[in-house]
């Protein structure tokens, strides 16, 4: 089985119709992502796409694809390594790894990052502890369709409120995660010879703002279903503009950073 994917691996590289590098600095929301036709990793997908069942981090089919694509791309990068005459399983030296060290440790307690960890953390118990508000408003639309108010469209707001909650919880996850990138990538440095070249930190850092972004917009649409929360949600504001400045200052370059096929 291994084998066969490694094969089909190679198969998907060598396609001219997929764009070289483009899920390196995506949101990884391929669901709603319109390049997933042109992106190697979700070509790599199992046959067929992918239905609720695969999408189920909680079902054992997911964990074994997983381990499976995992296992797969490890061989297919010994292979490569190999090619290049480089031993993979010649261990680091103790330069290398304190200097991992060093940077791991300046990274986590990087003030962006510990915003970010609090941001995703604070969101995650706001809608923890937000049932008996989301109840309030499904009654509220559900009388209003009941009623077939003029000029109220309940079933527009019922998919707007869905996609404000989407976004807002998929990007409180993202947000960490690639201000952590970046801010690890800037830590660490790149060598002299290919300082001129665009930097993978700067990469990681437009998603990280392209996240404050939607964020932001999110949820001053949040506030408007639910103006009884406005402090709590000035709070999510403030944070997330606060992270989105400091970003841009960290990372001058980080919005003008091409990505490959989305900003091509």
């Amino acid at each position: 089985m291994s084998k066969k994917k490694i094969d089909r691996m190679k198969r998907v590289g060598c396609d001219p119709n997929m764009i070289s590098g483009i899920h390196n600095y995506c949101d990884r929301w391929c669901e709603r992502c319109s390049f997933t036709s042109r992106c190697a990793v979700f070509a790599m997908e199992p046959e067929g796409g992918r239905d609720a069942k695969s999408l189920d981090i909680k079902n054992e089919e997911f964990w074994s694809e997983l381990a499976d694509n995992m296992q797969s791309s490890f061989e297919l990068l010994r292979e490569m390594l190999e090619e290049h005459g480089i031993d993979p399983n010649e261990p680091p030296s103790a330069e290398d790894m304190a200097e991992y060290n060093r940077v791991e440790d300046a990274s986590d307690k990087h003030p962006l990052t510990r915003d970010a960890e609090e941001y995703m953390m604070a969101v995650m118990d706001w809608f923890k502890d937000s049932d008996s508000m989301f109840e309030d408003k499904a009654d509220e639309l559900a009388t209003k369709i009941r009623l077939e108010l003029p000029n109220c469209s309940p079933e527009n707001e019922v998919i707007e409120l869905r996609d404000i909650v989407d976004v807002i919880q998929w990007y409180c996850t993202m947000i960490p995660v690639k201000i952590g990138r970046a801010v690890h990538g800037k830590l660490e440095g790149v060598p002299d010879i290919i300082k001129d070249m665009p930097r993978d930190c700067d990469g990681s850092a437009k998603i990280a703002l392209i996240s404050f972004d939607r964020s932001l917009a999110a949820w001053i649409k949040m506030r408007e279903h639910f103006p009884q929360y406005d402090d709590e949600i000035l709070d999510f504001l403030v944070r997330l503009e606060k992270m989105r400045k400091t970003t841009e200052y960290a990372f001058p370059k980080a919005r003008s950073f091409v990505r490959p096929g989305f900003d091509e």
